[in-house]
């Protein structure tokens, strides 16, 4: 059986491997959340992402499929693996999806006639006797663009723990390695858009569909709420806050904040 996708072969132009990956882990993440463990792994030039005893439908396949929205989960817009399956068949990386359900799926691009001609992305279904979860593997992996997927993925490069200052907005990373760095809910960004003492890994970001940053203000925010909730708590120590207000990007994310509470409950702000 062979599934039509109407996904134009242009689209996502600007997605490459990096992004592609991104939304598969970002997936297995999502229902790592929800009770099914994850495991990514790299051999013989291959990803693969499993969830254990997880399940695939084929409804998922529909743009706006699944049960993300509203759900508090990573993904929100119903279509980022299916832009994954045809960025990594536009880049030649081969995919092989285990479904859970008894049914492997391969995706590759073909022409319609229905739609003139054009190329479009189908789901050649066969059945599979693996049962036990799902499995996304992607191809054509090299051991350098694995190394820069594990770093921009937390659960495989984690920080020291003593690198690490936990807030209810998410995470101060303290590592030279991560100054400058932005991540939501474990997974890479981008770069911060100005000059910043520490690396983020927040909870509460409003991304767009390419996870690029949507609102600045939102940024600087959460960037302000985190370290005056770590500086409450008493998690920051007075040369961290130090360091902290010598960059501009900290020192206008706690400006910002403190005009806001300030704003709020019309008195001083209390760190």
């Amino acid at each position: 059986m062979r599934i039509p996708l109407s996904i134009a072969t242009r689209y996502v132009p600007s997605w490459g491997v990096w992004e592609a990956v991104r939304e598969i882990v970002q997936n297995g993440l999502d229902e790592a959340d929800r009770g099914f463990p994850l495991k990514i792994e790299h051999r013989a030039l291959a990803i693969r992402v499993s969830n254990a005893e997880a399940r695939l439908e084929r409804s998922t396949l529909l743009l706006g499929g699944g049960d993300k929205a509203d759900s508090g989960l990573r993904g929100k817009f119903g279509e980022g693996y299916k832009l994954a399956l045809l960025v990594c068949v536009r880049l030649k990386k081969p995919v092989r999806i285990w479904t859970g359900i008894g049914e492997i799926w391969a995706p590759s691009l073909e022409s319609s006639a229905v739609c003139g001609g054009a190329e479009t992305l189908v789901i050649d279904v066969r059945s599979s006797s693996r049962v036990d979860g799902v499995v996304v593997e992607i191809g054509g992996i090299d051991d350098a663009t694995w190394a820069t997927i594990k770093s921009r993925i937390l659960a495989l490069s984690p920080p020291k723990p003593e690198e690490v200052i936990h807030t209810d907005r998410g995470r101060i990373l303290l590592s030279p390695a991560y100054h400058g760095q932005l991540y939501c809910r474990g997974l890479w960004v981008g770069l911060l858009p100005d000059t910043y003492a520490f690396g983020y890994d927040l909870d509460l970001l409003s991304l767009d569909r390419d996870r690029k940053m949507a609102e600045p203000w939102s940024l600087r925010y959460e960037i302000g709420t985190a370290i005056a909730d770590a500086a409450h708590r008493k998690r920051l120590t007075t040369d961290h806050l130090t360091a902290a207000l010598a960059y501009p990007g900290e020192r206008a994310a706690i400006a910002n904040r403190c005009r806001i509470v300030t704003k709020r409950y019309h008195g001083p702000v209390a760190w």
